[in-house]
């Protein structure tokens, strides 16, 4: 019994690894870090490939690169042979399943597109192209509302004395502070 209880143990671990990497697959996935959360959902299934929503993530991920539709369709496949009876999977399947179609088929028009476009172009006409260098004024102009600019930011935080200044019109929103009687407070 006690070898039992340690395979209980390593199972119940695999499985709470497999619902943390699926999770933090779905933050990245909700960030843009494609790369991270495919390879994530990815471990969640080694992990634990009883675990639907770790292939759910897993065909989320691929869904959402680039060319990986087929990719994408193969983890619902499988995220659908454990739980055949799940409608949303169902419904994100068959999207897939229609996006892959249609990329498909672009794929089938885009080599006769491209032979049609394999025309010889006409000669081109000779032109010159004159490069134009900024003068010197323009640069120190530019350089000057920079300077103008990180002053008036400085400005805005203190008054003429150098303190802070506590003072700020109703318009000027800071994260943060609450006005009271035109001042403002720090709330944390």
């Amino acid at each position: 019994t006690n070898n039992n209880n340690n395979n209980n143990d390593n199972d119940n671990n695999s499985r709470d690894k497999a619902i943390l990497y699926s999770n933090r697959s779905l933050c990245e996935l909700q960030m843009n870090q494609l790369d991270n959360a495919r390879d994530d959902a990815e471990m969640a299934t080694v992990l634990d490939p009883t675990y639907v929503k770790g292939y759910w993530r897993l065909g989320s991920a691929h869904a959402a690169r680039t060319n990986e539709t087929a990719q994408a369709l193969k983890a619902y496949q499988n995220a659908l042979s454990l739980d055949p009876k799940n409608m949303a999977l169902q419904k994100e399947t068959r999207k897939l399943e229609q996006r892959l179609q249609k990329e498909l088929e672009e794929e089938k028009e885009k080599p006769q597109e491209e032979d049609a476009t394999t025309t010889t172009p006409p000669p081109l006409k000779k032109t010159t192209t004159t490069v134009v260098k900024p003068t010197s004024s323009i640069t120190e102009e530019k350089k000057s509302n920079e300077e103008n600019s990180n002053q008036k930011n400085k400005d805005n935080h203190t008054n003429s004395t150098g303190k802070e200044d506590t003072h700020f019109s109703a318009s000027d929103k800071i994260r943060g502070y609450k006005m009271v009687g035109g001042k403002k407070n720090v709330l944390f």
